[in-house]
C-alpha cells in the first residue's frame, strides 16, 4: 500500500533516504518469524518483558524467543528488540539481520511538492551473545546477504517527479560493522512484485505482459546484470521462494518449478489442493507447507 505521509524539513547531511512505497508490517507472518540457526530455534514474539534487550530503546514492544534444541525440556530465553520501527528480519550464515526505518514527517502542506521519505538501516544480531552490531544506513530493504564477499543486496522504491514509483535492486559493500558503500544499482520495471534472493541470482516477479519471472545476476563483487525472463501465465501467480537455479511458484492449483540454469524452462509441476503457506529447503528437496493438505515435495 502507499502511505501518503508528507515529510518536513531536510534529512541530516550524509543520510541515505528513500522515497518509499511503505508496506504494512504483519508480525504474525510465519515466513519472517521463524529461523533455525544451528541448534537454536528463533521465534519472533511479543511479550510484556524480556530476559534481556538489545538496541537503543529501553522498552521493546517485540522480540525473539531463543529455543535450545539440545535441551529435551526446550528451554528458552527471550531477547527484546529495542528498535523503534522494524521493517525486516532475516537470517544468513547463523546470524540474524534486522532492518529498521526512520520516517521523516513534514508539515502536511508540503506534501503537494514532496513525497514521503524514510531512511533504512541494517544491523547484525549474533544470538550467541546476544549482541547487536552498529546500524548501517542503507538504500533499501534486505533481499539477501553474502557475508563471505561482504555484499548486501537491497530492494528500493523511489518516487518519481510524476508520482510514479521506480523500483531498484541495489548492492552495497558491508561487513556487518562498518558503514555501507554502494556497489551497483539496477532499475527494474515499474510492474514488479516480490523478489527472492538465491545466491548469484535474484528472482523478480514481473506483471507487464502477464505474470512472469526475471532473473538478475549478482557476482562476488556485487555487480548486477539483468538475465533471462520467462512469461509464466497470463493470469496470476505467486513467488514462493528460490534456491540456486530453481524458482518455485504457485500458479492456479499447482506448484511449479522453473530451472534457470540455462534458458528458463518449466521443470516440475505438482497439482495441489489449498494454497501454499511456506517453503523451506533441505539438502535435496524443497518442502512446501500446504496447511491441512499436507506438504508438497519438489526437487531442488
Amino acid at each position: 500500500m502507499l502511505v501518503n505521509i508528507p515529510v518536513a524539513g531536510n534529512p541530516p547531511a550524509g543520510m541515505i533516504t528513500t522515497k518509499v512505497k511503505l508496506r504494512i508490517f504483519v508480525t504474525d507472518n510465519h515466513l519472517i518469524n521463524t529461523f533455525l540457526l544451528g541448534n537454536t530455534l528463533v521465534l519472533r514474539c511479543r511479550a510484556e518483558e524480556f530476559d534481556t534487550t538489545v538496541g537503543p530503546e529501553a522498552d521493546a514492544y517485540q522480540g525473539l524467543a531463543l529455543v535450545d534444541l539440545t535441551d529435551t525440556a526446550l528451554s528458552y530465553t527471550t531477547v527484546g528488540l529495542g528498535l523503534e520501527r522494524i521493517s525486516s528480519l532475516d537470517a544468513t550464515a547463523g546470524k540474524l539481520y534486522i532492518g529498521s526505518l526512520e520516517a521523516l514527517y513534514p508539515d502536511y502542506a508540503l506534501f503537494l511538492w514532496r513525497p514521503p521519505l524514510c531512511a533504512y538501516y541494517i544491523q547484525e544480531l549474533d544470538v550467541a551473545g546476544p549482541t547487536l552490531g552498529p546500524a548501517a544506513n542503507v538504500p533499501g530493504e534486505f533481499v539477501q546477504y553474502d557475508p563471505a564477499n561482504g555484499v548486501l543486496t537491497l530492494l528500493d522504491y523511489q518516487w518519481t517527479e510524476d508520482r510514479d514509483v521506480t523500483v531498484y535492486l541495489r548492492t552495497v559493500a558491508w561487513d556487518g560493522v562498518a558503514p555501507a558503500g554502494l556497489l551497483s544499482d539496477l532499475a527494474l520495471s515499474s510492474y514488479v512484485g516480490s523478489v527472492a534472493g538465491a545466491g548469484d541470482k535474484i528472482y523478480v516477479e514481473t506483471y507487464e505482459d502477464g505474470y512472469g519471472i526475471e532473473a538478475v545476476s549478482v557476482n562476488a563483487n556485487g555487480q548486477l546484470e539483468v538475465g533471462d525472463e520467462v512469461l509464466v501465465t497470463e493470469q496470476w501467480g505467486t513467488l514462493l521462494g528460490a534456491h540456486a537455479d530453481s524458482v518455485y511458484l504457485s500458479v492456479g492449483d499447482a506448484i511449479v518449478r522453473y530451472d534457470f540454469s540455462g534458458e528458463p524452462v518449466l521443470a516440475d509441476l505438482v497439482e495441489v489442493m489449498g494454497y501454499p503457506l511456506d517453503i523451506r529447503f533441505g539438502a535435496h528437496n524443497a518442502f512446501v507447507c500446504m496447511g491441512y493438505f499436507g506438504i508438497a515435495v519438489l526437487p531442488l
